[in-house]
């Protein structure tokens, strides 16, 4: 049994996300108050993200250290019970998948309609843990939907059991090809921005 250390874990995530053709970037952080680090891979289809992307973050706390150095002190031998029970066997990981509809009008039935379509999806790969929030902007005449984002909160082992990452990575794909999916509907529906721009 091996156990992954924190740029085996994020060097992982990456080489799934690339080897299914997507793009990304990463912004890291450490947390000197909670002794964590935080990891934010940016994913996309283009080389730059535009109206449709994903972020997949994870935390790294004290607690999966700890675990790590235990099992390489003892090279791996321990229980597989006693791994799998150990508190820093899970990689708290958030996951979420925009959508942006720039200057297209959308209605509120319309962003009704993609936000059930969306939720849909995700249901299919994460139960009911996750939800579709919308990002509105207000101005002093109206409101303008401005985002669909899908987000959920989840955790992955970092005891290495079987290649789970290519199987969050297959989630990526599917939920962002969704998302292109309703974005090209409704650019179709309510028109182009580029030509409300012209």
């Amino acid at each position: 049994m091996e156990a992954m250390e924190y740029n085996t874990f994020k060097e992982t995530l990456l080489d799934a996300l690339t080897a299914y053709d997507l793009q990304t970037s990463v912004d890291e952080a450490v947390f000197l108050n909670t002794h964590s680090r935080g990891c934010e891979i940016f994913v996309h289809r283009s080389d730059e993200p535009r109206e449709v992307w994903g972020k997949l973050g994870f935390e790294w706390v004290a607690a999966n250290q700890a675990l790590y150095e235990r099992m390489r002190e003892i090279e791996g031998d321990v229980s597989e019970e006693s791994a799998l029970t150990d508190p820093g066997v899970e990689v708290l990981i958030h996951a979420s998948f925009h959508l942006h509809f720039g200057l297209l009008p959308i209605g509120p039935e319309a962003m009704r309609e993609a936000a059930v379509d969306i939720n849909r999806v995700g249901e299919l790969f994460f139960g009911e843990d996750g939800g579709v929030v919308a990002e509105v902007s207000m101005t002093a005449t109206d409101a303008r939907l401005e985002c669909l984002r899908y987000e959920v909160n989840t955790s992955a082992p970092l005891v290495v059991q079987d290649a789970w990452w290519d199987q969050l990575a297959e989630v990526y794909v599917s939920m962002l090809d969704k998302l292109q999916e309703i974005f090209e509907r409704m650019n179709y529906e309510f028109g182009s921005p580029r030509d409300v721009i012209d």
